[in-house]
Parts: structure tokens; C-alpha cells; sequence
């Protein structure tokens, strides 16, 4: 039998990234070393706010702190303080923006010292690409998790930070479908439906916004994925052509089996709060990890493609 790390090397797709993007993925390490950690409350009348950034010395809140302090995270932090994280199950979690939160009110955002966080992209040395395996009915699951610094929807819906899958399902070692991250969707596509070249299955990553398609060309997601219900109300009266994914070859090619790492064994994977700073709503604030998003529910709603 294949070991995890095996099976994830042979599946592992190619990521193509629009020859127009802007925002490139990243480490997310070195994200997380370039943020500062806010204390969030949810306050009755003004909603979600942020009332403190940790003092990385003193270990303690600063109620009042220079705009330009405590950035530098250290990912260890994440790891080792039992107060960032939620519990494996995902019943509630420090997201602020979420609609199950932990009852002691401790919610947190990492707010990167940068607007919208990107490194350059370089092929030939490119950010590690997370995955997880886990069983699924009567085959096997292998989620391959992208991160990004920056994620600009349209104006007004863009997010610090941003997590995506592509999450391909094998049985008798042989690839049978895959459940691909459209925003807040999931999208199931058979086998023959994939394209590959070279023997390697390629994805594809929407301009800008970063939504893992399985082709090439304008893709309408529609407007009814968002959950967040003034996000909603919003994009009804954009252009439909402004919220269409683009994807398209020609830009940088990600191979990720260049730097293919287990999401189970990453120090900052419990932190429990939004990677990213707090926004005026859901669609403007840094998304909750992929540890508690792993779990790949069969009755869960997919779209048939």
C-alpha cells in the first residue's frame, strides 16, 4: 500500500495561474510572520471590532498599539497557546464573521502589516502546496490546499488571505473524480471531465480571485454561493460579466510536487481564527484554516458538473 505522501505525489495536479494575476500564492508561514495577532469582540450595536494586537514581548494585549507594531508573528505561537485554537470538530470557531463562534468571545484575526500580501512567483522554487488524505465511502480523498495572501473579488470584496482546494477522489489507484473550491461551493467532476497533459491532471486558478477550476475560460459561479446575505444583495446589481472567474494558460505554472508538505503535521494548522484582518463583513475578512474545513462530508451539497 501507498504511503499518504506517495499517493499525494503521484495525484498531484499542475496549478496554471492566469497569465493576468496579480496576487501569487505564498507560504503560509510567511504570511503568518509577516501579521500581527488582534483580539476581535463582537459588540452588540457596532458589530465585530477589533479592541487589541498582542505585544509579541510582554506576551499580553495592547489596548492601544501603534498602527505599525507587534508585526512578526512567530509561527510557534500558533502552535504552542491553547487560547487560538477550536476544536477538531469545527462546532464552533475564532473567526470573527462566523456563525458559530466560541462562546468565551475570543475570536482573532491575523492582520498582515501589507494591504494585500503577494511575494513574486518563481516555478522553479515555488510556496508549498498542503495536502491531506483521508478515506471517503470506498475510496480515498486527497485535498491539495493553496494559499494566498490576497484575494480581490470586485471592489469592496476582497479578503487578506485566502485558502483553496482541489480535493481528488482515487479508488484501485485510479483517479475517479474531484471536488474542485469554487468560493463558498464545491463543484464534483468525473474523471472524464478532467484534463490532463503529460500524464498530470491541470487546474486552473481564477484571475485575482483564486476559485480552482478544472478549465480554461469565463466561468459564471454564480451569486448565490455567497453566504454572506449583504454580499449577496450587492453582487445583484453588478455586471454579470465583473463576476465571472477568468482562467486561462500562459501565466506561471505551479507544479506542486516541488514542495509538498502534509497539512497534519504544520505547527500553525489548530490557530482557529481568520487568516487575514477583520473586514466589514464575512466577504471582506481572512477565511478560517483548512484543518477545519478537511472533513469532506458525502452528504454534503455539491454541484454536479
Amino acid at each position: 500500500m501507498p504511503t499518504d505522501h506517495e499517493l499525494a505525489v503521484e495525484f498531484a495536479p499542475v496549478m496554471n495561474l492566469h497569465p493576468g494575476e496579480r496576487y501569487f500564492p505564498m507560504d503560509a508561514e510567511a504570511f503568518v510572520t509577516g501579521c500581527r495577532l488582534c483580539l476581535v469582540q463582537d459588540r452588540p450595536r457596532s458589530g465585530f471590532e477589533r479592541i487589541a494586537v498582542l505585544n509579541l514581548t510582554e506576551r499580553s494585549w495592547d489596548l492601544d498599539p501603534d498602527e505599525s507594531s507587534h508585526f512578526g508573528v512567530p509561527v510557534s505561537l500558533l502552535a504552542d497557546w491553547s487560547q487560538l485554537h477550536g476544536p477538531d470538530d469545527a462546532s464552533w470557531s475564532r473567526r470573527p464573521q462566523d456563525s458559530s463562534l466560541a462562546e468565551d468571545g475570543q475570536l482573532f484575526a491575523l492582520e498582515h502589516h501589507a494591504d494585500k500580501p503577494s511575494v513574486p512567483f518563481d516555478p522553479s522554487s515555488p510556496p508549498t502546496c498542503y495536502y491531506h488524505v483521508q478515506p471517503w465511502r470506498d475510496s480515498t480523498l486527497i485535498s491539495y490546499w493553496f494559499f494566498y495572501g490576497y484575494s480581490r473579488f470586485l471592489a469592496g470584496f476582497a479578503h487578506q488571505g485566502d485558502w483553496e482546494h482541489a480535493t481528488l477522489r482515487v479508488r484501485d489507484g485510479e483517479l475517479i473524480s474531484g471536488f474542485y473550491a469554487v468560493h463558498e461551493a464545491k463543484y464534483y467532476v468525473e474523471a472524464e471531465d478532467l484534463e490532463f497533459r503529460d500524464g498530470r491532471l491541470q487546474v486552473y486558478s481564477a484571475k485575482n480571485r483564486h476559485a480552482t477550476w478544472w478549465k480554461e475560460g469565463d466561468h459564471s459561479p454564480g451569486i448565490a454561493l455567497f453566504k454572506d446575505k449583504e454580499a449577496i444583495e450587492n453582487l445583484r446589481s453588478a455586471d454579470r460579466a465583473l463576476i465571472q472567474d477568468e482562467t486561462a494558460r500562459g501565466g506561471h505554472v505551479w507544479d506542486v510536487r516541488l514542495d509538498l508538505k502534509p497539512l497534519g503535521e504544520q505547527p500553525w494548522r489548530l490557530y482557529a481564527g481568520a487568516w487575514g484582518k477583520l473586514g466589514s463583513g464575512a466577504s471582506g475578512t481572512g477565511p478560517l484554516g483548512p484543518w477545519y474545513k478537511r472533513h469532506l462530508d458525502p452528504q454534503d451539497k455539491v454541484i454536479l458538473e
